[in-house]
């Protein structure tokens, strides 16, 4: 789904959907798009089968993608998800952290190389 224009609230939208294999995943999200649109709280409209954990792994992996591109060190940006201290507390080439925050950037890169579509996917 590609909103072709920012369009101000109340504005009609025109969704074109494609009848392939992601049909049922694409109405899905169409669906929330549009409730969101009509002004439904987002918490009752996350995606089903996104569990808590992969809503924040994903949001995890684009704040990453986001900080790579802005020129940010994995570790700064380490510190960025889980606090200058946390990260200061073990020496950072043999961190659990470092071996996380490597895997969130390039996860993060591959999903935005592939598209968000992916999540529909998900």
């Amino acid at each position: 789904m590609r909103l072709l224009a920012v369009l101000p609230p109340g504005q009609p939208v025109t969704a074109v959907v494609p009848l392939d294999a992601s049909l049922s995943a694409r109405l899905a999200a169409l669906e929330r798009f549009g409730r969101w649109r009509l002004g439904e709280a987002l918490a009752g409209l996350r995606a089903p089968r996104l569990t808590p954990h992969k809503q924040r792994r994903i949001g995890m992996m684009l704040r990453a993608v986001d900080a790579r591109a802005a020129g940010a060190s994995h570790r700064q940006l380490a510190e960025a998800l889980y606090s200058a201290p946390r990260v200061a507390a073990e020496p950072w080439k043999t961190s659990s952290l470092r071996d996380t925050t490597l895997r969130l950037a390039r996860d993060g890169a591959v999903l935005v190389a592939h598209g968000y579509r992916r999540l529909l996917a998900l």
